[in-house]
């Protein structure tokens, strides 16, 4: 074997000395930047350049990472607090506040009580006489005694919820990303049973007749038996389910993301629409059934007047953008919110509009009604808003502190709604 000469084994080695040093001269440098700009105070740096262009929800974000990378940088969490206040985030606003600085109104107005122990996103919330359920994005489940805001119970599920809950008085059901179902004891939240699907559960599920009918991600309804979760029967369409059932005891009738109604037998799951309605998008609002009609909105923007029996149309009317939110039916008018910022009135029979109203935001959610008055929230916004249903005169009653995530629903003489904070806050009925 021919021998290396000398003077090349030492430059090979001076060769390696010398990278060495430059490796650690590099890391050196590298660590005494990050020192120097460490990534909270980068991030507080791109969100104060966000605030300059105008561009405050980027700001907001930049603001809460800062925060994230280091909680004792008390100039991030007070520029985040100032964000915050500058999108009518109030209760937000004050979680970043510095003890001792300058208390602020959040905004909350004539609550009857209010309760923001959880410190998570909502998926949403279901009342009943009794209760108020609350489901979280990181699994908290609460129930909380309506008529004071009293914690019952709370527990934290093994996976992230995603729907919203839905009770029966025996239990309580929520979905989640792992696409499971969960049906928890409705007195104490314990473990009832656990049914799986292909997918996460995005959409509430609807209970009637003894069975829950359970809309998934994977483009199935399920049929389970209320009392052991046991399968009974399941339909699968072309797209994912995203809103719950609609059922009038003998039919079950729904939406796909494959742009079609379905209608089902409650008792078999067979069709009865043959291949069902199809509409010119999405389907991702729950339908509503009055007498032989089927009131439903679509990703098309349109909401659609079916026949019960057939599927066959009797009228259609257009909104400005994609329709999420149930319609509500009374006294011979549809009521139709849109995420394109109007609520409409439309004549049951014909399918006229009666008025179209403009609103601030989005509409998600559907309006809670009395006899005289709709309520309702609209997208990143912390106002609760009234509707008057003869003319459709919008008005807005109470600043709720945060922007709304869901709600408002009616119980008695009471209004609640869940915040984007995940407080969740009562208000007496407002004449």
């Amino acid at each position: 074997m021919r021998k290396v000469p000398g003077w090349v084994d030492k430059a090979w080695r001076m060769a390696g000395v010398l990278a060495l040093v430059g490796l650690v001269i590099i890391f050196g440098w590298r660590v005494a930047q990050t020192l120097r700009n460490p990534p909270s105070l980068e991030y507080q740096r791109k969100g104060e350049a966000f605030l300059a262009d105008g561009r405050l929800p980027e700001a907001v974000l930049s603001f809460r990472q800062a925060v994230a990378q280091d909680p004792a940088n008390t100039q991030a969490r007070g520029l985040l607090a100032d964000a915050y206040r500058a999108q009518g985030r109030l209760r937000m606003a004050a979680r970043f506040d510095e003890p001792g600085g300058t208390q602020v109104d959040t905004g909350t107005g004539p609550a009857t009580w209010v309760f923001s122990a959880v410190e998570s996103a909502p998926t949403g919330a279901a009342l009943d006489g009794q209760l108020l359920v609350a489901a979280y994005e990181d699994g908290t489940l609460l129930a909380l005694r309506l008529a004071d805001g009293g914690l019952a119970w709370q527990v934290k599920l093994p996976a992230q919820a995603t729907s919203t809950p839905a009770l029966d008085g025996e239990r309580v059901y929520v979905g989640a990303q792992d696409g499971s179902l969960r049906a928890l004891r409705y007195a104490d939240g314990a473990p009832a049973w656990t049914f799986t699907s292909g997918g996460p559960i995005f959409a509430a599920v609807t209970v009637d007749g003894g069975r829950v009918y359970c809309p998934s991600s994977d483009g199935s309804l399920y049929a389970l038996d209320a009392a052991s979760g046991a399968l009974l029967w399941s339909f699968g369409t072309r797209g994912a389910l995203h809103s719950a059932v609609a059922t009038d005891g003998a039919r079950v009738v729904f939406g796909s993301y494959d742009g079609r109604l379905y209608a089902l037998d409650t008792a078999s799951g067979a069709p009865t629409w043959g291949e069902g309605f199809l509409s010119g998008g999405p389907v991702e609002s729950q339908p509503a059934i009055v007498e032989n009609r089927v009131i439903a909105g679509s990703g098309d923007g349109r909401a659609y007047a079916l026949a019960l029996n057939s599927g066959g149309l009797f009228w259609r009317v257009s909104t400005p953008d994609a329709i999420y939110a149930a319609p509500v039916v009374a006294d011979c008018v549809a009521y139709i919110a849109s995420s394109g910022k109007t609520l409409t009135a439309v004549d049951l029979v014909s399918g006229e509009k009666r008025w179209q109203v403009q609103l601030p935001g989005s509409l998600r959610n559907p309006p809670a009604m009395t006899e005289s008055h709709l309520y309702l929230i609209v997208e990143a916004d912390a106002g609760l808003y009234r509707v008057d249903r003869a003319s459709g005169l919008v008005e807005k009653v109470i600043d709720t502190g945060d922007w709304t995530a869901a709600g408002p629903w009616l119980a008695g003489e009471r209004l609640y709604v869940l915040g984007r904070d995940g407080a969740v806050l009562a208000y007496p009925l407002s004449r």
